[in-house]
């Protein structure tokens, strides 16, 4: 198996977003990620996807999905999305993540929660406790 194999599964990858920063500010820089040494490169973002022309959007896709910083902007214009609706943000923070997302940009959003199943673990045990009270 290849090493990044897993970026096979979205459309793009954005890393060290600067949320929630990157859902506010239009004016953020969005670098390219080199996926073999991780060094980053500059890329001129929206002027470079319409340079590009027709299917500019693909074109500038094509040439590396990976991306770290940016903005909403940039990833609207990569993915030629206009509704947020069309858009699933995945999140493990509740308030910049999940609410942010929604409410700032309209994007449906996903909530990953790490704490959940020692949670759950200790509700049950707890509920002859509860129980006995």
């Amino acid at each position: 198996k290849l090493k990044n194999e897993w970026t096979d599964l979205f459309d793009l990858v954005v890393v060290g977003s600067c949320k929630p920063a990157y859902m506010r500010d239009p004016y953020l820089n969005l670098f390219r990620v080199n996926m073999e040494d991780g060094s980053l490169l500059n890329t001129d973002g929206l002027y470079e996807i319409d340079a590009l022309g027709d299917n500019g959007a693909q074109k500038f896709l094509n040439q590396g999905k990976v991306f770290q910083g940016g903005n909403w902007k940039h990833l609207t214009a990569m993915l030629e999305v206009d509704a947020g609706e069309e858009i699933l943000y995945v999140g493990d923070h509740l308030y910049s993540d999940v609410l942010r997302s929604k409410r700032t940009l309209g994007w449906r959003s996903a909530f990953i929660m790490p704490e959940l199943p020692g949670e759950m673990k200790n509700f049950y045990e707890q509920i002859p406790v509860r129980n006995k009270i």
